[in-house]
């Protein structure tokens, strides 16, 4: 998490373009844990940071368990930062989506949510892709920069 506050500081005295975080996978839970560190540490500056993009996060505290409600890291619903989050249709994360939506927004948040037709999560790490999952890896800038505008147009 620390690495992750230090990242946010250096792009945003670096930079004079608009910053979004982006990870993926358990990467989601990292990037949530020094975004939350972050915020506190910051609370007069949480507009300098634009929003969050998180590719099939995984933020389940522990394996989820039939008939149970799903428990998130602690840092789900504390923050305030945008975010879009972009699901696999052919995962069963993508099942619980509205319910990780609604705890995100919890803590402040604005949050997108979109599942992605026909791929599975890790869609673009994988080393056998289907021929969606090939064709979507080769749009991952298109689907990030509509998480962009997404998020400027949650803003507004």
């Amino acid at each position: 998490g620390e690495d992750v506050v230090s990242m946010i500081d250096e792009a945003l005295s670096k930079s004079d373009k608009a910053v979004y975080l982006i990870s993926s996978g358990p990467g989601a839970a990292l990037l949530m844990r020094g975004l939350v560190s972050w915020e506190t540490a910051n609370p007069e500056r949480l507009n300098e940071l634009k929003g969050v993009i998180l590719l099939y996060p995984r933020l389940n505290d522990a394996p989820p368990e039939p008939g149970k409600d799903i428990v998130y890291i602690d840092e789900v619903g504390q923050t305030k930062t945008p975010i879009a989050v972009l699901e696999g249709a052919q995962t069963p994360n993508s099942w619980a989506l509205d319910d990780l939506k609604q705890k995100l927004e919890a803590g402040g948040s604005l949050v997108t949510t979109a599942i992605i037709p026909g791929v599975r999560g890790f869609f673009y790490e994988r080393e056998k892709q289907s021929l969606r999952e090939d064709i979507v890896t080769d749009q991952l800038a298109g689907l990030v920069r509509a998480s962009v505008i997404k998020l400027e147009l949650l803003a507004e």
